[in-house]
């Protein structure tokens, strides 16, 4: 057995094995399945050469590269579990059986990689995210993986990419720019900043910087990690907030905050508040037959997002205005009332939600997901779902349309 501290040492999670450089040479050390540890130095080579991702440790001992193994093979089988349960190719049994393995393994440390993983790379087009919520019912710490995962999953490709352009391009250290990348990636910033965007939580986003800008193994690969960390931020507040992706409020979320109350303001302007004016008021009136597109609402419904902002600028008059507002807009939408030269889409519409609602393990977890507000679960659903069974009728409008109507069928 090798005595003292190991200088250099690459843990292999995978395959649960590490390799490591002595005076004798080149050594290697695996877990067996019983969770004691063999000398495979004979496979060093071979080990040393597999395409396996591999992690760097520095001057440690036996027991703290055992201890090591242990935990990205951990890290590892976790996030297998996880992604073997996304995929439709396989039968249902083997992925429930997949998460449960993860159930019960779950502890805050490997899931805070796992949730690192899959939260902050870009998902395959053919991952069955709704398939994974159905099958993870009574899975709690899957589930609610796989729920934040959809419900962030329209932000991740750009997000993630902007950080790797930052770290290769602009703020590069002495360390490789791979490395760099992969520690910001598991450090989990990608994951909270799609997570905060879903949330439509921008008062988070600029507490990014403050809660990553302290973290020791991130500064020793990126001395200019606040510079990065701000312009990083900065990136995603103006590509997102004009864009009505970050200020999600429901109408009973009132904040006297004057920060809010101006970046609500000025997303509105941005989508233009004519309408919201006009609408709202043929709307309270039922004098509406056609309505702009549906793209102009962003992320939440007309009602909301209008009555929201008159209550923060003082300029509504009529306490019961909201619960008017809002019965005579769920019943034009229940309605079709979409515009008289837009029958395709209410026909599409009509005919997605008929094939939703025909399952009821599908209406179960929609149903879930209406109830606990979440919107963007919903609309992540239902736009898997329409992009697995129906894909040429997939658009924004219509996944839109077909989320306004779940919401109501079910509210």
């Amino acid at each position: 057995m090798q005595t003292g501290l190991i200088s250099q040492a690459l843990v292999i999670g995978s395959v649960e094995a590490a390799v490591y450089w002595t005076d004798e040479g080149l050594c290697a050390l695996r877990q067996e399945s019983s969770g004691g540890y063999v000398d495979c130095s004979r496979q060093a080579s071979l080990l040393l050469d597999c395409p396996a991702e591999k992690r760097l440790v520095v001057d440690v001992s036996r027991e703290q590269l055992e201890a090591s193994i242990t935990l990205w093979s951990r890290c590892q089988r976790l996030l297998i579990w996880l992604i073997t349960g996304m995929d439709g190719t396989l039968s249902d049994d083997t992925r429930r059986l997949s998460l449960k393995l993860a159930e019960n393994a779950w502890t805050e440390e490997i899931a805070s990689f796992a949730r690192a993983r899959l939260l902050g790379c870009p998902l395959p087009s053919d991952a069955d995210t709704a398939g994974a919520i159905r099958l993870a019912d009574g899975l709690p710490h899957c589930l609610g993986m796989f729920q934040d995962l959809m419900a962030a999953a329209e932000y991740i490709e750009s997000v993630s990419r902007k950080l790797k352009e930052l770290v290769y391009f602009d703020y590069a250290g002495d360390a490789p720019p791979d490395d760099t990348y992969r520690a910001l990636l598991d450090q989990g910033i990608v994951a909270a900043a799609v997570t905060l965007l879903a949330q439509g939580d921008g008062p988070g986003l600029d507490k990014l910087v403050k809660q990553f800008s302290g973290n020791h193994e991130l500064l020793v690969v990126c001395p200019r990690l606040v510079d990065l960390l701000t312009f990083f931020v900065g990136w995603i507040t103006n590509k997102y907030a004009h864009g009505n992706k970050i200020a999600r409020f429901e109408a009973n979320e009132v904040s006297d905050d004057d920060h809010e109350t101006n970046r609500l303001t000025a997303t509105l302007e941005t989508a233009g508040s004519d309408i919201y004016y006009e609408l709202i008021y043929k709307v309270n009136n039922a004098s509406v037959t056609v309505l702009p597109p549906l793209e102009a609402f962003a992320s939440r419904p007309l009602w909301s997002r209008w009555l929201l902002f008159q209550e923060k600028t003082g300029g509504s008059e009529r306490l019961d205005f909201r619960q008017e507002a809002e019965t005579s807009f769920k019943q034009l939408v229940k309605a079709g009332r979409v515009g008289k030269a837009d029958n395709k889409s209410v026909a599409d519409v009509d005919y997605i939600t008929n094939s939703l609602l025909s399952d009821y393990s599908t209406i179960q977890q929609l149903e879930k997901a209406v109830k606990n507000g979440s919107r963007a679960v919903v609309k992540g659903f239902v736009k898997s779902l329409i992009n697995k069974n129906i894909p040429e009728l997939s658009s924004v409008r219509v996944i839109d349309l077909v989320t306004d109507f779940i919401f109501d069928y079910f509210g």
